[in-house]
């Protein structure tokens, strides 16, 4: 399976159950760390198109890795202030 379906499945397990169950999910279909970041950065990005701001923030955060993952923790920062205010 590639990444994009697998992403969706974990963007609709975070988005119903929450996040904790997306990231596990994440975990379960993925085959190495590398995999579970491209498909939880994702997930997030799919999380937040639905505005479902505190998973993608979530999400983002455990998948922020390669050239630019301060860029991506700086938008999970913003996701995550959003759904406090």
């Amino acid at each position: 399976m590639n990444p994009q379906p697998k992403a969706f499945i974990v963007a609709a397990e975070a988005i119903t159950l929450g996040s904790k169950p997306g990231l596990a999910q994440a975990l379960k279909i993925t085959s190495g760390e590398v995999e579970s970041k491209t498909v939880t950065k994702a997930a997030g990005d799919i999380a937040m198109r639905y505005r479902a701001y505190p998973q993608a923030a979530d999400l983002l955060k455990a998948g922020a890795s390669g050239s630019n993952p301060g860029d991506v923790m700086g938008l999970a920062s913003i996701l995550a202030q959003d759904e406090k205010e």
